[in-house]
């Protein structure tokens, strides 16, 4: 408001919202290292500590007397370092079908969309298209191939007749992966 002369009250409304507004960005930074801090301590407990324990004793699923149900599953964690080998994996592996392709059309006229398919190649629209395996299905893929959560006695067996690989077989310029253990606690 160019040209209004502010009151000295006014000013010193603003200037204690200003810093109010700042000790409250000050704040909010220290809580979220905090909650950063806590997160990853849960995680150290949730993942290593309360499994290790449980699994040391043999157990992976027990309720405790103040009636929290805790079961410790293993899981696998994989990120895929190079998709064309992914894709050729997945093909050695007959799952090909896991693989969807996404396009990417420039703008058209409505009419076309309805039968965009059949006209794609003939009327000379630019498009890219990409080749991908949703995170989830990669996970259950790769939990099934290498048998994650599997007893030892059904993972030898499967080891044994090639239904399954372990981990470290899998191809690690392609796929980077490793197993941990999730912990659920029920109320």
């Amino acid at each position: 408001m160019e040209g209004v002369v502010e009151t000295v009250d006014s000013l010193a409304e603003l200037k204690d919202r200003v810093d109010y507004s700042l000790q409250l960005t000050d704040e909010v930074a220290k809580l979220t290292e905090k909650l950063s801090e806590v997160k990853k301590v849960l995680r150290r407990v949730m993942e290593e500590d309360i499994p290790t324990l449980m699994l040391e004793r043999g157990i992976t699923k027990i309720t405790l007397d103040t009636g929290e149900t805790v079961t410790v599953k293993q899981d696998l964690s994989a990120t895929i370092l190079d998709k064309e080998g992914f894709f050729k994996f997945l093909d050695q592996h007959d799952a090909k079908e896991l693989v969807k392709l996404k396009l990417s059309m420039e703008k058209m006229p409505d009419r076309l969309m309805d039968v965009l398919f059949d006209f794609l190649d003939n009327n000379e629209y630019q498009y890219s298209a990409e080749k991908d395996v949703a995170a989830q299905t990669r996970l259950k893929f790769l939990r099934e191939l290498c048998g994650i959560g599997l007893s030892d006695k059904e993972l030898g067996v499967k080891l044994a007749d090639g239904r399954c690989m372990p981990i470290d077989a899998l191809p690690s310029d392609t796929i980077k992966a490793f197993v941990y253990y999730k912990t659920k606690i029920k109320k």
